[in-house]
């Protein structure tokens, strides 16, 4: 009997373990990407010079530029995010840090924003309409409540940063005028 109910016991262990991880597993991580169209006659290494620009303008010290010899630039970025809900606001206000990644080729170039972790307690942010994991001595309504302002803070960001982006990568530089 004792048996019995420790055989199930631990199948209920091993089934519970199964369905978090599937749920933690199929998480889609939050994303922002597209393929942006630009005149055929700008160039890829002209669009490179645009970014490149845009990148310095937007980030100043905050991000950490890289660029590769297949003219792509990759910027890690840091946004602040301050909880509009006072209690427990020390674990939700924190830094948010994501990755930006903008490939060129003639006439079009692709951004991607991703990789939005959060320093605090909330870890990557996700597609899930609830907050996914937990986090000790905080109320569930509390976690969910941080965890949608949070992504629509950085939804809201994002938004900006495309504005500006798409702007800047279809003007012409000084430099390409050449009016200096």
């Amino acid at each position: 009997m004792i048996v019995k109910i420790i055989d199930m016991i631990y199948k209920v262990i091993l089934i519970s373990f199964y369905l978090v991880s599937i749920n933690l597993v199929s998480q889609e991580p939050l994303k922002f990407e597209e393929i942006v169209s630009v005149d055929t006659s700008v160039t890829a290494e002209m669009l490179f010079n645009r970014a490149q620009y845009w990148l310095v303008n937007i980030f100043e010290n905050e991000g950490t530029l890289i660029k590769d010899e297949n003219k792509q630039l990759i910027c890690q970025a840091i946004t602040y995010y301050e909880s509009p809900i006072f209690a427990g606001s020390g674990i939700a206000s924190n830094n948010i840090v994501y990755r930006l990644e903008i490939y060129f080729r003639k006439g079009r170039y692709k951004y991607v924003f991703k990789d939005f972790i959060h320093q605090g307690g909330f870890g990557l942010l996700t597609e899930s309409e609830e907050f996914p994991r937990k986090i000790p001595l905080q109320p569930k309504k509390w976690q969910n409540r941080n965890w949608t302002y949070m992504k629509n803070h950085v939804k809201n960001l994002i938004k900006v940063l495309i504005t500006s982006l798409k702007h800047d990568m279809s003007k012409e530089t000084e430099i390409e005028k050449d009016n200096w």
